[in-house]
């Protein structure tokens, strides 16, 4: 049945949480009266619609805390920050609960019962397990345990076996959990503490209906409800027992004992007992479709509970009466019990205003005659609170014209640095469009050189070339028909001419764009470059080629190219020596080019001086590659030019430089 009344709740569990509750919290409520009485009467509202309505006591609890603390009042404090953190674990907000919990302990210890302390360390032990952090619910609640041995109470506190035999459930160690729960049984028994041994075997008859009501089962019922119907039992305790029949009894089964507990309640008094088998037996009659007889007993209990005068249990029969008469089709009477659950609810809650309203009464009634003593003291105080007061106000327009002061000078301290900081930022801007257009305009002045030589070379090639053979074979035309011209040998040294005019031009084309750079690759044309020094110029050259497998770019080649070559020509042509070392090493994302010779070196500082065009020509394309060279040379021993090229996105970043173009 689908009741919406809120004293009722997930039954197994809830009911141990009071079990618990009225355990521990009552007997702790509020020894003694504190200062402020609205303080404690809003309290006391809090807790008392703890059963009814969290949101409301914790409305409720809240404002008993502020009162608390501005009547400086640690006692009350402590009360009500558990409270707030009972009803949120209650709510099932464990790590909010802890806050709450974690906040009493932060109180001093001499401002509430030590054993408020212990069962504060055991609601913290028990949120633990309920989140799944076993080792430090183990160690709150075994120091629990452990705090309450030391207090030497006369009854029984058998809630830390209980809370530790609930843990070890979670663990899975029934065997554990089992001898918590029978230590629990027998502290209550051997103490002869009637309430602590129906909380205990309640734990035990859970804990065995959780195996299929093993051995001890029966023992433990039969025991359980000799307790909780005796008529003298304490307050609202009794009806926790009829949770147990949720968990495993057949529907027939549980009707019959609902039915014959229901009988020996109506011989009470108890409102909440009756009220709470009641609402099981109704439940049970309505899962198997017996909605007259439960609309039969919901009726004759709501007769019972307006005898009582117990607002909250008829607003609560409304609700259920509601609820069946919607199920039996009966709209006429569901809407009259609708209407009746309203009025009441209405009721209530203007009951609860009235309560809040006359605790501020009190309050103010106190402060009217705190202020009437306050005026008389003010009357022989007048002079010297008017200097004080003087005085205090020159401080304030003292401290209020240095803080102006220190307000106005951070401010304009503000201001100067964010416009140092503005002006940074635009020379910085355009110092890297300066850059980048440099690199533009340089790789401009690359790219057509490169792109002039390789027409140049062209031209010789296709036009020179072809016209010097041409002339060859006309002078070998002519000495074919003149055959007077033999004695003057113009025709060897013609043709010899020719011939070294052609080895010329096909020199100079080479050097210009070599075609064993674009059909071979960069390490034969070096090795080509290594060649032509040897023979040459007689220079001893070796060259090293490491992971040069892959082809690079064509741009990158050529560029590499153009440094060897020029390394090499400032080697034959300045350097004087007899060995030259090329080495390239083509790693995974970078180029590494290490040309050494053993000449005689040279003065960098003052090559930069005087502006060497080759040295100049070097960074250049270095610079373009966006690379890093490093020259170390010293007079007498030697030069080594190292460079650094990044290849893998060289080919990108060409591609974007001719973009911006």
């Amino acid at each position: 049945m689908h009741t919406t009344n809120t004293l009722r709740t997930d039954p197994a569990r809830w009911s141990q949480q009071v079990l618990l509750m009225i355990a521990l919290f009552v007997p702790g409520i509020i020894k003694g009266q504190p200062p402020a009485d609205s303080c404690v009467t809003l309290f006391r509202s809090a807790f008392q619609q703890r059963m009814a309505d969290l949101t409301r006591s914790n409305e409720l609890a809240g404002q008993a805390l502020a009162c608390a603390v501005a009547a400086q009042d640690d006692s009350l404090r402590a009360e009500t920050l558990f409270l707030l953190g009972w009803n949120h674990q209650v709510a099932g907000d464990y790590p909010q609960s802890n806050e709450y919990f974690f906040k009493v302990l932060d109180l001093p210890e001499g401002s509430y019962p030590l054993n408020r302390r212990g069962y504060t360390i055991g609601r913290i032990g028990k949120n633990y397990a309920e989140t799944g952090e076993f080792a430090l619910a183990a160690e709150y609640l075994l120091r629990y345990d452990s705090l309450y041995l030391t207090l030497g109470e006369a009854r029984p506190n058998i809630e830390p076996k209980l809370l530790l035999g609930e843990l070890h459930e979670y663990m899975l160690e029934p065997e554990v959990a089992g001898r918590y729960y029978r230590e629990a049984y027998d502290m209550a028994d051997a103490g002869n503490w009637r309430f602590a041994k129906i909380q205990a075997l309640y734990y035990l008859l859970d804990f065995h209906l959780q195996r299929q009501k093993d051995e001890g089962y029966g023992e433990y019922l039969e025991e359980y409800l000799d307790l909780v119907k005796e008529v003298d039992r304490e307050g609202k305790l009794d009806f926790a027992h009829t949770s147990l029949l949720d968990l495993n009894s057949p529907a027939a089964e549980r009707i019959e004992l609902l039915n014959r507990l229901l009988n020996e309640l109506r011989n009470t008094d108890h409102v909440l007992s009756r009220y709470f088998t009641a609402s099981k037996l109704i439940d049970a009659l309505q899962s198997t479709g017996q909605i007259a007889n439960a609309v039969s007993v919901a009726e004759t209990e709501l007769a019972f509970a307006r005898q009582s005068g117990n607002f909250a249990v008829v607003t609560s029969y409304h609700s259920i009466l509601r609820w069946l008469y919607e199920e039996a089709g009966q709209f006429e009477r569901a809407y009259r019990n609708a209407i009746s659950e309203k009025r009441l609810r209405d009721s209530i809650h203007t009951i609860e205003v009235t309560k809040y309203v006359d605790s501020l009464n009190l309050l103010f009634d106190t402060y009217e005659k705190d202020a009437a003593l306050a005026d008389q003291e003010l009357t022989i105080a007048r002079q010297q609170r008017s200097r004080t007061v003087l005085l205090a106000l020159l401080g304030g327009v003292v401290w209020f014209a240095l803080f102006a002061i220190l307000f106005l000078w951070n401010r304009n301290r503000l201001i100067r640095r964010i416009a140092r900081r503005e002006s940074e930022l635009k020379e910085a801007e355009i110092e890297r469009l300066e850059q980048e257009k440099t690199i533009l305009s340089m790789s401009s002045m690359i790219e057509g050189q490169e792109a002039e030589r390789k027409r140049i070379a062209q031209d010789l090639h296709d036009g020179l070339g072809g016209l010097l053979s041409n002339v060859k074979s006309q002078i070998q035309t002519i000495q074919q028909q003149v055959g007077a011209l033999e004695k003057y040998d113009l025709f060897t040294r013609a043709s010899g001419m020719i011939d070294q005019a052609s080895q010329e031009v096909r020199r100079i084309a080479s050097n210009m764009m070599p075609s064993s750079l674009s059909a071979l690759g960069l390490a034969a044309a070096v090795e080509n470059i290594a060649e032509h020094l040897q023979e040459d110029h007689g220079l001893s050259v070796s060259t090293e080629f490491i992971g040069m497998e892959q082809r690079l770019d064509e741009t990158i080649e050529i560029m590499v190219y153009r440094i060897i070559q020029e390394l090499s020509n400032n080697v034959v042509k300045h350097a004087q020596a007899s060995h030259l070392m090329i080495q390239i090493n083509q790693a995974d994302k970078e180029l590494f080019l290490v040309v050494e010779d053993d000449g005689q070196g040279f003065d960098l500082t003052e090559a930069d001086r005087s502006g060497g065009v080759g040295l100049a020509s070097i960074r250049s394309r270095v610079r373009y590659l966006k690379g890093d060279l490093d020259i170390s040379s010293n007079r007498g021993e030697g030069t080594t030019a190292t460079i650094r090229v990044p290849w893998s996105d060289q080919s990108d970043n060409i591609e974007a430089d001719q973009n911006m173009k």
